[in-house]
């Protein structure tokens, strides 16, 4: 007994061990002095080599990973440094990384009598940390196209702001509109967000005229530049509606919303949106046009956005905008 622990015999000691290799999936193989592999055990489902006793690597292995691990191996043996490597290789058509680490095998002596190797697949974390590494370098690039974007209302609501409330006023709620599109994206692991919670979350600002507004059509997901985009329309129509259009008015007017898959020539089809105010007081004036930055959201920034195409027009008893966003921007 040593140290309170039960001596349990070589064998038990042995058995041990081998647990902890499977449990872990390391594989264990002993090299003599001269680098022929006199003992391997546990190796990895899909390493390379099965049969490693009494061979050479230039007989398991093809020609450069046969030089990287003997030369390894040589350089272990000649200065008793321990040293770690990665092995990549192709096995069922599937890339596979193994982590390769060698010591110098010392007797009770002190006498050199050959080197220890561990090998252990990696490629499930290599693959977490490549997943990890590309989520990183897409939240850093939407983030700078948020930022851009966040810059460009910032400047041009001031451009077009009448005193220091009017702009706070303005592009506090062009930011909010921001926020709770970009919210919606990042709950659908950045894929987009579904036109209905768009239209809701964007409406839903409004109190009670939310009541009078309709949706009806096909419930896409947008991708995520459509989404922010399109949330920023909603909102612009949503606003001016409230302020001079249909929603402004005693007895409040509607606001139906409408979605439709258009087939095209190329076989890819269109998004078309379209937002209708009814007014049923006096027919609708020039008043009812978003004034600057806001008509230049809906005339020229959201459509050029998407790849699409707009058109704002005053008819009759009716404000009407209508917003065409190409597939590209639809999500799968």
């Amino acid at each position: 007994m040593r140290n309170g622990a039960i001596d349990l015999g070589q064998a038990a000691r042995m058995r041990a061990l081998t647990t902890a290799l499977q449990v872990r999936h390391v594989g264990v193989q002993h090299h003599r002095l001269d680098v022929i592999c006199d003992f391997s055990e546990n190796l990895p489902p899909h390493w390379p080599a099965t049969e490693p006793l009494g061979r050479t690597d230039a007989e398991l292995y093809n020609a450069d990973l046969a030089e990287r691990l003997t030369a390894l191996r040589v350089d272990v043996l000649s200065d008793q440094l321990a040293r770690t490597t990665e092995v990549h290789c192709q096995n069922s058509g599937r890339a596979r990384t193994f982590e390769v680490a060698m010591s110098p095998d010392i007797d009770g002596e002190g006498a050199l009598v050959g080197l220890i190797s561990t090998i252990t697949d990696i490629t499930v974390e290599r693959e977490r940390e490549h997943a990890i590494a590309n989520l990183l370098r897409e939240v850093s690039h939407r983030s700078r196209n948020l930022l851009a974007i966040v810059q460009s209302i910032a400047m041009q609501t001031g451009t077009h702001s009448g005193s220091m409330q009017d702009f706070l006023d303005k592009f506090r709620g062009r930011l909010q509109a921001l926020a709770g599109t970009q919210d919606l994206v990042t709950d659908t692991n950045w894929r987009g967000a579904l036109l209905r919670d768009l239209v809701i979350g964007q409406i839903s600002r409004l109190g009670s005229g939310s009541n009078s507004i309709s949706l009806k059509g096909d419930d896409v997901m947008l991708g995520p530049n459509a989404a922010l985009h399109v949330g920023l329309a909603l909102h612009e129509l949503a606003t001016n509606a409230v302020l001079h259009g249909a929603l402004s008015t005693d007895p409040v007017g509607t606001v139906a919303i409408t979605a439709r898959l258009l087939p095209r020539p190329s076989a890819f089809e269109t998004l078309e949106l379209v937002w209708t105010e009814r007014n049923p007081g006096p027919r609708p004036s020039a008043g009812h046009r978003p004034r600057r930055f806001g008509m230049l959201i809906l005339d020229r920034i959201v459509p050029d956005a998407v790849g699409g195409s707009a058109e704002f027009s005053i008819d009759k008893d009716q404000v009407r905008y209508r917003l065409s966003i190409p597939a590209d921007q639809i999500a799968s």
